[in-house]
């Protein structure tokens, strides 16, 4: 029996109804966290456990009228258990779960639990002294090109050690193209932390696009520009992109947290640095599938290249972060990382 089940009951549902059942038969204490968003008058989420008899029968009834987290800790022996969304008015909610045998440590769950691993495609650390970088999660490894080297000794990011990239060597990391890198028209986002060595010329952080370079030919680029500033564009492949510059500045030789999306539903692009500033465009064009190439450090068939130290590079598709996983995910020292 694995010593701990986490998992998501309910994944930013906008609609009344059970998610399905979990088996949690040798398990006996659970931890469950309620995440509402955009909420006004709200709605309840049960928590429900299945019987031997077969029956559904309420665990815990939790009343949302606000947006944030609630956490539910409850012990006990069920079958299954299940969130269900009963009475819902308006809002967005998610209901994640971690459960163990033996007693849960409350703020230890909360802490382990707060960024969802639901939709997660791909994790890099990007620790590695030398050579292809692993995928942590998946199995999107990614090739060293020209020796990228490893930057180490590092306080101000979750692990101690990253990718180096020399833009002069034309360094970078790629990966072929394939279903889980390819995005088109859905949700996805990104989470990494990166220290540029320069600022005074424009540097590819990650990009994915087809030659001839040029924007409608992207399915996506984040690039920093000359001016110190990020951008993120999403692009349609047809003529139009949805571009968003971060009004924050970057600093060389300060490592900064960035989280990076494109929302299918919402019609939006954005870029979040630190947790402190967050920029956003409308776009309804969508996203293209591109048969680019993967790549970190580098941007189209011109070439060019980045002077950076990238590391804990994660990527989500067909879901994206809330506020609060957002915050956890820019503290250097939150729990989510250990798990890499």
């Amino acid at each position: 029996m694995p010593a701990k089940l986490e998992t998501t009951l309910l994944d930013a549902v906008t609609s009344t109804g059970a998610g399905s059942g979990v088996d949690a038969l040798e398990y006996n204490c659970f931890a469950f966290f309620i995440n509402a968003a955009s909420v006004t008058t709200g709605g309840t989420v049960k928590i429900q456990g299945l019987t031997p008899a077969n029956d559904w029968v309420d665990i815990n009834e939790t009343t949302v009228s606000a947006d944030g987290d609630t956490l539910v800790q409850k012990d006990g022996a069920y079958l299954q258990v299940r969130a269900n969304l009963t009475a819902r008015t308006d809002g967005t909610f998610t209901v994640s779960m971690v459960a163990k045998e033996g007693k849960i440590n409350e703020s230890v769950a909360a802490a382990e639990s707060i960024v969802s691993t639901t939709g997660l495609v791909s994790f890099w650390k990007l620790d590695e002294a030398s050579g292809s970088r692993a995928d942590s999660h998946g199995s999107n490894t990614l090739t060293d090109n020209n020796t990228v080297g490893q930057g180490a000794s590092i306080t101000a990011a979750p692990y101690s050690t990253a990718a180096d990239m020399v833009a002069a060597n034309s360094e970078f990391l790629s990966d072929t193209d394939n279903a889980e890198l390819s995005t088109g028209d859905v949700n996805f986002c990104f989470s990494f932390w990166v220290k540029f060595d320069s600022v005074s010329q424009n540097q590819p952080v990650l990009c994915k696009a087809v030659s001839p370079w040029s924007a409608t030919n992207e399915e996506y680029r984040l690039l920093l520009l000359s001016s110190g500033t990020l951008r993120w564009r999403v692009s349609d492949g047809v003529s139009a992109a949805g571009t968003v510059n971060s009004s924050a500045s970057f600093s060389a030789g300060s490592w900064y947290h960035v989280y990076c999306w494109h929302d299918s539903v919402g019609n939006e692009v954005g870029i979040r640095i630190d947790d402190t500033t967050e920029d956003t465009t409308s776009y309804s064009a969508g996203g293209q599938d591109t048969a680019g190439e993967f790549w970190v450090g580098k941007e189209g068939y011109v070439p060019t290249y980045a002077d950076c130290q990238i590391q804990a590079l994660a990527y989500w598709k067909g879901s994206l972060k809330t506020s609060a996983e957002i915050t956890a995910l820019a503290d250097k020292d939150h729990p989510f990382y250990n798990q890499f």
